[in-house]
């Protein structure tokens, strides 16, 4: 499936392997990250971030997992750009998405209304991370909250001068703290990780969330998606295969666990009909399962 997407994405978009970020539509640029493991060689730059231009500002999506990869972004944005990064915008508080706030930090930083409590309670978790994998980089890669909160079911709009820009707050999906960016004027939506192309996706929320706010952003006018690892395409094959991964998945562990089944035959055999599908799957989903079918376990 990956291959395919691959495939479309070129028809849309020119690219140049070498070059850092990726113009995927007028004045929206992403750069790829590599597809890494956490636990494998982790170097701050597995996720997609990027940024839009308006006439006046331009707000900066995701940073990256250390002040490095965000440096690079930066270097870009002011070699090629006189607009001012006005905002930064994290889409949940995953640690490869928000070490790099530190290179932005005059800018007014956005997030989910529940993204400071969320980073405060994986701080520890993510220092030890961050020491073991990044060494000395962590030491300049400090954490740094947002200091604009977007509330769930009320959107923000960021008006980059000539082009608006929607943050969304989600309910409880692939973490406590999802958020959404709409470009109005392309109709590109960055997903942050609700959306993983080519790699297994991650659950560390709730999973009958996940599939709810996918299908609600499935009903959306989107021409493109971002999603927060692997090449950005249409909705269609970037939202889809989510939903059928994740539903396959969510039925899967129920009729185990109705059937008497262990965890352990759940993490050897949910959603194995998906397994050639995905990158990274026998890692990503045995974690998915061990976190789910607890939960299911009790309703």
């Amino acid at each position: 499936m990956y291959k395919k997407i691959f495939f479309l994405l070129l028809l849309v978009i020119n690219i140049n392997a070498h070059a850092f970020v990726q113009e995927i539509g007028p004045g929206v640029f992403v750069h790829i990250g590599k597809h890494l493991d956490v636990d494998e060689g982790y170097d701050g730059d597995i996720c997609n971030i990027g940024f839009i231009v308006g006439e006046e500002s331009i707000a900066v999506i995701d940073t990256g997992g250390s002040y490095l990869v965000a440096n690079k972004l930066l270097k870009y944005i002011s070699d090629n750009f006189k607009q001012p990064v006005k905002y930064v915008i994290n889409t949940h508080a995953h640690l490869d998405h928000v070490y790099g706030n530190v290179v932005f930090s005059d800018a007014d930083i956005y997030g989910h209304k529940d993204l400071s409590k969320a980073l405060k309670s994986r701080a520890d978790i993510y220092q030890g991370i961050n020491e073991r994998y990044l060494g000395k980089i962590s030491d300049r890669s400090p954490l740094i909250l947002p200091n604009k909160l977007v509330d769930i079911n009320k959107p923000e709009y960021i008006d980059l001068g000539n082009r608006k820009v929607r943050l969304e707050a989600h309910p409880i999906a692939h973490t406590e703290s999802d958020l959404t960016v709409f470009d109005e004027k392309t109709k590109i939506l960055w997903s942050g990780d609700l959306v993983f192309s080519e790699r297994t996706p991650v659950v560390d929320g709730d999973i009958h969330g996940f599939i709810n706010v996918l299908e609600d952003l499935n009903k959306q006018e989107i021409d493109l998606v971002i999603p927060g690892h692997g090449l950005p395409s249409s909705k269609q094959y970037a939202i889809q295969p989510m939903l059928e991964y994740l539903i396959i998945l969510r039925d899967d562990i129920r009729q185990f666990i109705d059937n008497g089944e262990s965890l352990e035959f759940a993490i050897d055999n949910a959603a194995s009909s998906q397994k050639d599908q995905w990158l990274l799957f026998d890692i990503q989903n045995k974690r998915n399962v061990n976190l789910i079918f607890p939960m299911m376990e009790w309703e």
